[in-house]
């Protein structure tokens, strides 16, 4: 267990809220180890799903085993790449030092719109992987590549929808009116609304 917290590149620690926006962007680096230090994390858990006087640990190994070792499985790694991506720029953007809150709903809406196209169309990382993938991954031959694409891509449209709702729930009708009141105060949103007057 000592080598995960230098693989994923951080201390292990207990996050306050699950569902907070900065631990999704913090721990993009859990997936991206998990491509990077695959060969890595597959030995460590062989190695603890073979241990015998710690069955719980064993047995847990062995499911995240199972799970690493699906062609599926990392296809959906990809994919959930590609959706974190999404939302880390948009994270990044609400952490910078100039965003007006009038600004707020267009952003939102963008990473709404991205997330709708990446359950059609490929992202970045899902690309590369359907590009380069070849019957194994990283040397380690994968189980089921005869998977149905019509389960993945049914994943794939439920996690973009999901996404899509928390987003636009993260403003509700109040906050639209109250979004709409500091437009007031926009000076970039006044000289545009008066140049197109």
């Amino acid at each position: 267990y000592e080598i995960m917290p230098s693989l994923v590149g951080s201390e292990m620690c207990i996050r306050d809220s699950i569902r907070a926006v900065r631990w999704i962007i913090g721990e993009q680096n859990v997936l991206n180890a998990l491509i990077k230090d695959y060969l890595e994390v597959v030995a460590h858990l062989k190695e603890v799903s073979s241990q015998t006087q710690r069955a719980d640990a064993s047995a847990i190994a062995l499911a995240l085993l199972q799970f690493l070792m699906d062609y599926q499985s990392i296809k959906l790694i990809y994919f959930l790449l590609d959706v974190i991506a999404v939302l880390s720029r948009l994270a990044y953007i609400f952490q910078g030092e100039y965003l007006l809150v009038s600004q707020v709903d267009d952003k939102i809406e963008e990473a709404i719109q991205e997330i709708s196209r990446l359950a059609d169309s490929p992202g970045e990382y899902l690309q590369e992987f359907e590009e380069n993938f070849r019957e194994s991954f990283n040397g380690i031959a994968m189980k089921n590549l005869r998977v149905a694409e019509a389960k993945f891509q049914s994943i794939r449209e439920k996690i973009c929808q999901k996404t899509q709702v928390i987003l636009a729930q993260r403003f509700d009708s109040r906050s639209r009116i109250f979004v709409k009141a500091c437009q007031v105060f926009d000076l970039a949103c006044l000289l545009y609304t008066s140049d197109a007057a």
